[in-house]
């Protein structure tokens, strides 16, 4: 099985082709040139390089989030058109699966052990001094040999000194979030008991782990529809929440005072809510003319 891996959510990215589960090429993406061209290049190029066309490909995975939003929304997209344009199955992978699997394969081949560290948490940059934060449990079953993950919570978004001080088991403790700098200058999860942190080499979401964990699961059955594909954002981008914003400062107007508030989730009919990238129907009618 031919699979081309895509990894956008963070920078600068970075596209994989394996063959199986085995990594043939993995190149990162080009810091200065944007996103979306460095993505369609690159890809090309490595095709040629080994001799392949895009009908040859026989699977695309893509990194969903969460992460940037826009680098996770042009990863998406590429990875849907390629699907729906071929013909091929498509498989999106969690970013914090995509980095719990990175830490799991350091650690299995690394000296340390598991021991009773038998949680690994995923630390991705949210912007704002803010993590997303998610955890997997290691199968304590087969940790002897080769150990396996489960995710044990959905993505959230936290308060990095605030949500460590709230651990209660001991833990492994991985990804790009712990690139940033805290306002005392160090890593925030440094020197705290009950935590281990893997190797730097890992901290990065990489293109051909994607690969190998969408190419197990369409082993097993398991992909993604082009068409309700959609990133995994967790929070709101900044323009949506400065609409809501928008739409609350309309409401609470001295013309409204008297309105009753919305229920949590239901959209304010006075106000539409914008237009969503992944909606399949708005994509199909952009660039059409009336």
């Amino acid at each position: 099985m031919r699979t081309l891996a895509i990894e956008t959510t963070t920078r600068p990215g970075s596209i994989a082709l394996l063959d199986g589960t085995s990594c043939v090429v993995e190149e990162k993406l080009d810091p200065a040139v944007p996103m979306a061209a460095s993505l369609f290049t690159t890809t090309r190029r490595l095709l040629d390089a080994w001799n392949l066309t895009p009908a040859r490909v026989d699977l695309v995975c893509a990194a969903i989030g969460p992460g940037s939003f826009t680098g996770t929304r042009v990863g998406v997209m590429f990875a849907k058109t390629w699907a729906y344009a071929r013909r091929v199955p498509v498989c999106g992978i969690e970013t914090s699966d995509v980095l719990a699997e990175q830490a799991r394969e350091a650690i299995d081949a690394g000296t340390t052990g598991w021991d009773d560290f038998l949680e690994i948490w995923t630390a991705i940059d949210a912007q704002r001094g803010e993590w997303f934060v998610r955890s997997h449990a290691v199968d304590v079953e087969s940790r002897r040999n080769r150990s396996t993950l489960r995710p044990s919570s959905a993505s959230r978004i936290a308060r990095p000194d605030e949500w460590l001080d709230a651990l209660d088991r001991p833990c492994w403790l991985t990804g790009p979030g712990l690139l940033l700098p805290a306002t005392d200058d160090r890593n925030p999860a440094t020197g705290r008991p009950g935590i281990r942190i893997t190797d730097r080499s890992v901290w990065e979401p990489r293109a051909a782990t994607v690969g190998r964990i969408g190419v197990r699961r369409r082993e097993g059955g398991v992909t993604d529809d082009p068409w309700t594909l959609a990133p995994r954002y967790v929070r709101k981008s900044a323009a949506e929440e400065k609409w809501d914003a928008k739409c609350a400062a309309d409401r609470s107007g001295p013309e409204q005072a008297d309105v009753p508030a919305l229920a949590p989730g239901k959209p304010d009919p006075g106000c539409p809510s914008p237009p969503s990238t992944a909606d399949p129907i708005r994509l199909r009618n952009v660039g059409r003319r009336s």
